[in-house]
């Protein structure tokens, strides 16, 4: 089936072709090649090269110099970094030993010290009496490709042995797409031998769904109306099984520029959309374990929150009604505390979700730092003072303001004073500086106690998620309670404030420091209202008045959770508010369509729907405002429930006070907004 090669002149003043042995028809197509071609003689001398290698090797070699000549101005540079010597250069190689060589990778530096990644084969050549007479390097820029597509367009019976070789398929076809040559390694991929490939077309091997567009393609390539063309493409095997195959294919032109045939070149991709299929569904798998954790928590957390919430409602009632006996407010206040508390550490959980998700979200402003601080020594004092802890402040001059979310500083802080509460002893100190670094325009809060210490091997993973030292491990006590997530949330909202924090420890029952620095945000000012926030992470008016029984209103109320919904029909009643309740959307709609509503507070997961659908139809149709209450509280849910209309977000459980400045809140908005 091999024939040898006509030799047909090409132009003398071809610009894509050098070579000392006069331009050949094989000449013209090693020229189109889009990959780099250097031969060499049995004397080492160059004696053919085109454009691609031109453009690769930097500079334009002369028909005749050595091939060590060109070696000494283009370094290949190997995967150890060393600069390759001349004997272990592919084409050294090839022309010393008779070595093949494939794939070989390396770095090459050209004369103007700019370097591509390129990939190489060499093969020696023979003549006809088997005599090795030189050698033929075929390389390729990969510095963008990851992979090496080596096209050799060999119709010559001298450069069989790379055509034979090659590791990829390739193929000729007349312009009737009937296969004219193919090598070795296309056969390997259709299963097809050479003799029988002869016999059939590109469109007999291509996948049923795929042959109309492959023959418009290959009409427009044989019609020049492309260069060329890469495609992948599905194909079929002599036993009837399909596959996929990269395919670069490019046309063979006479001197005239007339298209004579059109060259392939055909790697096999099974093993690659073998991998990406398993990727995408690994990918997938991840996704939906992602997602599955996700709304597993945010379930969690929601049957967590719904029951917590008649408690923490009653329970901060009673605790602030003055008509209760002392004991007995002292009682709801311990009630209510572990509550929150409980309701705290389904917040960490929450918060860590966020953080592996990279989603959590800060509402940026100035703030004045001491505030925070303040506010959470505020809230914490209580434990202080249950332990008779000795709280020691030294403040620098106000204000120390940063550009940051007045409720996560405040959460940092929060964690971090919780932590020194639990683990000082009774009697013990608890000391909190802060220091302006002028010279770095930051701000330094240092925050120490006399507690249990951290040991140097705790100290390593002090930030890491669930993690609370030796004293918590099963073979440990673990008898400060917690999670061990608290430093953790607050390690990556410093991240995210871009600042730092550290802590520091001489070892077991030397005490503990945690040092957080902030940059400083020069010229704000801070209102005093930014750094009040509900714990939704809604703004709200840090002195709202409760509504009073004058301006009281009229309230649907739609909760499915009975003892909820009990709890807030009765304390609503109680503040002369008129409440009508429903335990589903579909009560809620008949109730709306009875009577006349200033408000609606509703549960955001209902049995018949959802109280996003429900806030959205009523603000329609009632122009009513409304109050989300939900143990759905992730960013997500809040930004669905200010989109469906919700004025004001609030996350279970919730503290009557904390459902009072809402309502005052809501209570002072524009009718018509």
């Amino acid at each position: 089936m091999r024939g040898r090669p006509k030799k047909i002149p090409a132009p003398p003043d071809s610009p894509e072709l050098r070579s000392g042995r006069g331009n050949s028809h094989l000449d013209q197509l090693l020229a189109m090649v889009p990959a780099g071609i250097l031969v060499c003689d049995a004397d080492e001398r160059v004696i053919f090269f085109n454009r691609p290698a031109l453009e690769m090797l930097g500079y334009e070699p002369r028909l005749g110099d050595r091939f060590e000549s060109v070696a000494k101005r283009v370094n290949l540079i190997g995967a150890d970094g060393r600069i390759l010597p001349l004997e272990a250069r592919p084409m050294a190689l090839a022309l010393k030993t008779g070595q093949v060589l494939r794939d070989v990778e390396a770095l090459m530096e050209r004369p103007d010290g700019s370097r591509i990644t390129a990939s190489f084969s060499v093969s020696p050549i023979f003549d006809d009496e088997g005599r090795r007479n030189g050698a033929i390097s075929i390389f390729q820029d990969i510095t963008t490709e990851k992979q090496a597509r080596v096209a050799l367009h060999e119709t010559a019976e001298r450069f069989h042995a790379v055509f034979d070789q090659a590791a990829v398929g390739i193929l000729e076809c007349d312009l009737e797409g009937r296969i004219v040559r193919s090598n070795p390694a296309f056969s390997r991929i259709v299963g097809y031998n050479e003799e029988e490939l002869c016999h059939m077309t590109w469109g007999e091997l291509t996948h049923p769904e795929e042959r109309r567009s492959d023959a418009k393609l290959i009409a427009r390539l044989f019609r020049c109306k492309i260069d060329s063309l890469h495609v992948e493409r599905r194909y079929r095997r002599k036993d009837g099984s399909f596959g996929w195959v990269d395919v670069f294919a490019t046309m063979i032109l006479d001197p005239s520029g007339r298209p004579v045939s059109g060259l392939g070149v055909v790697v096999d991709i099974n093993e690659r959309k073998r991998a990406e299929l398993e990727l995408e569904r690994a990918r997938d798998d991840a996704i939906g374990a992602s997602r599955a954790k996700d709304d597993f928590l945010a379930a969690l957390s929601h049957e967590l929150r719904t029951p917590l919430s008649p408690v923490l409602l009653l329970a901060s009632e009673s605790a602030a009604d003055p008509k209760l006996p002392a004991s007995v407010r002292q009682d709801f206040e311990v009630i209510r505390k572990s509550v929150e508390l409980e309701a705290r550490l389904i917040d960490d959980l929450l918060d860590l979700t966020r953080i592996t998700r990279n989603k959590l979200a800060l509402e940026l402003r100035a703030v004045d730092l001491l505030v925070a601080l303040r506010d959470a020594l505020a809230t914490i004092g209580p434990e202080f003072n249950a332990k008779i802890i000795t709280v020691v402040t030294n403040f620098s001059a106000e204000p120390q303001v940063v550009w940051g979310d007045p409720v996560r500083l405040q959460q940092v802080f929060w964690n971090i004073l919780k932590n020194a509460a639990k683990f000082t002893p009774h009697g013990g100190t608890v000391t909190v500086v802060t220091r302006v670094l002028d010279d770095r325009g930051e701000l330094e809060v240092e925050i120490s106690d006399t507690g249990i210490g951290i040991t140097p091997q705790e100290l390593g993973r002090v930030f890491e998620a669930f993690t609370q030292g030796d004293h918590a491990t099963p073979g440990g006590s673990h008898r400060f309670g917690g999670l061990g997530l608290g430093l953790a949330i607050a390690h990556r909202i410093v991240e995210l404030h871009h600042g730092r924090i550290h802590a520091n420890s001489a070892g077991r029952n030397c005490g503990a420091t945690i040092r957080l620095v902030l940059p400083l945000h020069r010229n704000a000012f801070t209102k005093k209202d930014d750094a009040s926030r509900n714990a939704s992470g809604v703004s709200m008016a840090p002195d709202a008045p409760e509504r009073a029984a004058e301006s009281a209103g009229r309230i649907l109320l739609v909760e499915d959770h009975p003892p909820t919904r009990a709890t807030l029909e009765h304390l609503l009643t109680r503040r002369n508010y008129h409440v009508r309740s429903a335990a589903s959307a579909a009560e809620a709609r008949v109730l709306a369509e009875q009577g006349n509503f200033d408000l609606l507070i509703s549960d955001l997961g209902l049995p018949d729907g959802n109280g996003f659908d429900l806030m959205n139809e009523f603000r329609e149709r009632y122009r009513l405002k409304g109050i989300a209450l939900s143990g759905y509280g992730m960013d997500d849910d809040i930004a669905r429930s200010m989109k469906a209309g919700f004025t004001i977000h609030l996350t279970k459980p919730v503290t009557m006070q904390s459902l009072n400045k809402a309502l005052a809140v809501v209570g002072q908005k524009n009718p018509a907004s």
